[in-house]
Formats: C-alpha cells, sequence, structure tokens
C-alpha cells in the first residue's frame, strides 16, 4: 500500500513530533501528504494530536491543520465534535469557519448542525467571526473571542495582534484597580465614597500616633 495511505505511526505524541520536523523542513507537499495520514487515523486520534500542538511555535502547522481538515465538511464536522471534547473549542470553531471561509453558501448548513448539537454558544462565535470576512455586508472589528477562533487560520497575523493588545488592555485596567485599591485618595467611586476612605485613612494615620 503506497505512504500517502496509511496512517502515520507512533502515539499521538510521535505523530506531532513527526509532523512539526516535517514543517521544520518547509516541504509543504510532504507536510499536506503527513497531514492527511493523519486524518486517516481517525478524528479522535487526530484531535488528540493537534492537543499537543498548542505551544506558539506550533501555530502555523495548527494553521495548515485546520485548514486542510476544513476541505471536507463532514470530516470537518467530525473533528469539530471530538476538538470540543477535549475543550478545544476556539479550535472547532477554527475548523468550522476555514470550511466556510471561501464557501459562504455553506454557512446556514453549518449554523443549522452546531444548534442540533447545542451549541448555539458556539454558532454565534462562528457567526461573529464570519462577519469579518469580505463578502459579508459589513467587515466587523475582530474581538478577542473571534481572535482566539482566528488564531487557527489565514487570519493569524491580525489575530495574534487584537489578542496582544487585549492583553495589554487588561494589564493596564489590572494596574489601574491595584492603584485604586492602594490609594484612598485614587479610590474608585463617587467622591463622597473617596471621602469617606480618606477620613478612615486618616483617622487610623492619627491613631497610629496615638
Amino acid at each position: 500500500m503506497p505512504v500517502a495511505r496509511t496512517p502515520l505511526p507512533g502515539s499521538a505524541i510521535d505523530q506531532a513530533e513527526h509532523l512539526r520536523s516535517v514543517m521544520r523542513e518547509g516541504d509543504r507537499q510532504l507536510l499536506r501528504r503527513d497531514i492527511s495520514r493523519l486524518f486517516r487515523s481517525g478524528p479522535a486520534r487526530t484531535a488528540k494530536v493537534m492537543k499537543h500542538l498548542r505551544a506558539r511555535p506550533d501555530r502555523q502547522l495548527l494553521v495548515s491543520t485546520v485548514h486542510q481538515a476544513a476541505e471536507d465538511l463532514d470530516g470537518a464536522l467530525d473533528l469539530y465534535d471530538h476538538l470540543r471534547v477535549r475543550s478545544l473549542e476556539y479550535c472547532a470553531v477554527a475548523v468550522l469557519f476555514a470550511a466556510v471561509e471561501g464557501r459562504p453558501g455553506r454557512l446556514p448548513d453549518v449554523l443549522r448542525q452546531l444548534r442540533r448539537r447545542q451549541r448555539s454558544g458556539d454558532a454565534e462565535l462562528l457567526r461573529s467571526a464570519t462577519a469579518v470576512l469580505p463578502y459579508g455586508h459589513t467587515t466587523a472589528r475582530m474581538d478577542e473571542a473571534v481572535a482566539r477562533v482566528l488564531q487557527y487560520t489565514s487570519y493569524k497575523v491580525a489575530a495574534e495582534r487584537e489578542l496582544h493588545r487585549a492583553r495589554r488592555l487588561r494589564r493596564t485596567e489590572r494596574a489601574q484597580r491595584e492603584t485604586a485599591a492602594t490609594s484612598p485618595v485614587l479610590g474608585a467611586g463617587d467622591g463622597r465614597s473617596t471621602w469617606w476612605r480618606l477620613l478612615h485613612w486618616v483617622v487610623a494615620l492619627f491613631r497610629q500616633r496615638a
């Protein structure tokens, strides 16, 4: 039997490492062949291997795997189910996004399939993600949840930029909250609560000196 028609040998960890080595070689044709061989192991094993490819250096390999899995809609839905079981929800929705990215006519059917699976939240996330596509009536701004999906797609660069912006914003907000919690003058709230905090602080200071 030709190699291309045989599953990748070894454990899920072995298969993940093999795909990494092929990715490093830069042979796209060989990578495509071996991703197809991974799919021959079944959607459950494919999802398990993808869970081992979550490090940042593996992101482009995941993008290639997601893109190739999306070529067959039935296979994409099967893989979605198994990725969801492994709590890889954003990657799971990314597979379906890739399946409809160039074929918008598929979207209503995919949304129905998700609702039938009682995954209405994923259906809304997929709908939001497709709103950034140029064939939509308007091109929506990418929010953080959508960016977490699109980081596994051809929109990876823009998605990672949005995720970096969101992390930076959270750090700034956290620093502001910590400053407010330790400074009575800069405390959050209306003027009355700020003055009460200041009064308590002054009373405590006099008690310490007494």
